[in-house]
């Protein structure tokens, strides 16, 4: 299993580097491959761009890349690198985002039901 602590501390450097914030850092398998979900942002506009994208893909790939070659690769099997920005439903994952999105409309996706229902909406306050 791949911890993502530690690829959070190994990338978060990288992403800083460029001016990015790191929103969610998270490993997704998938049919094929599993998928690294690498999503940030520029925090005096909450997006990145096309060009942001390749620029931290290109970062954090020459960073696995020299540790693999020191005998320290961080994942130790295939895996599929996704850079994205938090994008229009961008996940609530910092203490800040529940401030700067307070009084709007949330949708919360649960893994159990509560009272029958797996999805809840109301408002950030």
């Amino acid at each position: 299993m791949t911890d993502v602590a530690a690829i959070i501390d190994l990338i978060e450097p990288e992403a800083d580097a460029l001016g990015f914030e790191l929103v969610r850092v998270q490993f997704m398998s998938g049919a094929d491959e599993p998928t690294l979900q690498v999503m940030a942002e520029r925090p005096e506009t909450g997006q990145l761009n096309i060009d942001d994208c390749a620029a931290l893909s290109r970062r954090i790939s020459q960073k696995f890349d020299a540790l693999e070659e020191e005998g320290r690769d961080p994942i130790d099997h295939g895996y599929r690198l996704e850079i994205s920005s938090p994008g229009i439903d961008r996940p609530l994952t910092r203490a800040k985002d529940y401030a700067n999105w307070s009084g709007q409309e949330a949708r919360i996706n649960l893994l159990e039901a509560v009272a029958g229902k797996k999805q809840l909406r109301g408002l950030l306050s």
